[in-house]
């Protein structure tokens, strides 16, 4: 039984988490065991941002609507730097600049027979974060403070590794990643930046006239740089309801044998799927993988809506129901 005191918790440090979780399951739990989960991807932990960090926002789109540079194959490092065209196809290239995945097919013959036989490759200005999903970040940082989620793609699963391995007798771990660390929330991805001084800033020192062009100097982007490091002000936590969404989890039963539907429950999930269809369509591009509705992040939505009293209602449950009823609703349609 939850504590009343469990349940005006946001948050729970790892201490306390491990204690819980002790109490829920009847066997002993150490703040290692949720270390090595989280490593494992079994449960999500957070990071409490206690002081301000700068951090670039990302957002995560279908790789089909990814943005790439087309660059003649074998070049890519000399293309960006900005080397001239050294022939027609060249050319049209540099013209076309930054284009999305989606409309390659739409570009000039010359092109597209080049894409088709690798003579151009591409190079994706995001970072991948799935098999069909990338995140882009906007050059423009961002003040950032409070609980984040640690989406464990980058920078950040080595920090927890980093605390684990010490606990278990493992090895030191350096963690180093050009991308730096990564946080999560709303749908977002935002990767923290520190700040390099260059001698302009101080010959500037003392100089300027108002606060507003201290803070555009200070604020330029090509000054600012990912880290691979938590601020040290901010602490590794654990959400009430990741941790909850944890136990359930585990509650939940074997998955019973497949069985065809009935035709009520078939017409149920028919129903379902273009409710979920019609809904996506209302939300735009990042609602879809390529002309299918995207589950994922439509079940994000209902995830956000559902009250904190009801429960039974996880992640993982809920996809597999709107992905049942998709799937559904495609069938009807074929048919």
């Amino acid at each position: 039984m939850r504590s009343k005191l469990y349940s005006l918790k946001e948050w729970l440090t790892l201490e306390d988490a491990a204690s819980h979780l002790t109490s829920v399951l009847s066997e002993t739990v150490t703040v290692a065991d949720i270390l090595q989960l989280a490593i494992q991807d079994h449960i999500k932990l957070s990071v409490n941002l206690i002081a301000a960090a700068e951090a670039n926002k990302g957002t995560v789109h279908d790789i089909t609507e990814a943005r790439v540079m087309l660059h003649p194959a074998g070049t890519p490092l000399s293309w960006l730097r900005g080397d001239e065209p050294a022939n027609s196809l060249e050319e049209k290239l540099r013209a076309v600049g930054v284009v999305r995945i989606r409309d390659i097919p739409s570009l000039d013959e010359e092109i597209r027979s080049a894409v088709a036989d690798q003579s151009v490759h591409a190079v994706h200005l995001g970072e991948a974060v799935s098999e069909t999903e990338v995140v882009e970040f906007e050059k423009e940082i961002q003040t950032v403070s409070g609980i984040y989620d640690l989406p464990m793609l980058s920078a950040e699963k080595s920090l927890i590794e980093e605390m684990y391995y010490p606990k278990v007798g493992g090895p030191d771990i350096d963690p180093w990643n050009l991308e730096g660390v990564w946080l999560e929330r709303d749908g977002h991805i935002y990767r923290l930046c520190d700040r390099s001084a260059t001698q302009a800033d101080y010959d500037a020192c003392g100089t300027e006239n108002s606060i507003a062009e201290w803070n555009k100097r200070y604020r330029d982007p090509s000054r600012w740089f990912p880290t691979d490091r938590l601020p040290a002000e901010s602490t590794i936590i654990l959400r009430r309801e990741n941790l909850d969404a944890f136990i359930e989890s585990l509650e939940e039963p074997e998955p019973a044998p497949v069985s065809t539907p009935s035709t009520e429950e078939s017409r149920t999930l028919e129903v379902l799927g273009l409710l979920v269809e019609l809904y996506a369509e209302q939300h735009g591009p990042d609602y879809h993988h390529g002309a299918r509705p995207k589950a994922s992040r439509i079940v994000q939505d209902m995830l956000s809506a559902i009250p904190e009293d009801v429960t039974g209602m996880g992640d993982r449950k809920l996809k597999e129901h709107v992905g049942a009823a998709i799937t559904a609703w495609e069938a009807k349609k074929r048919r």
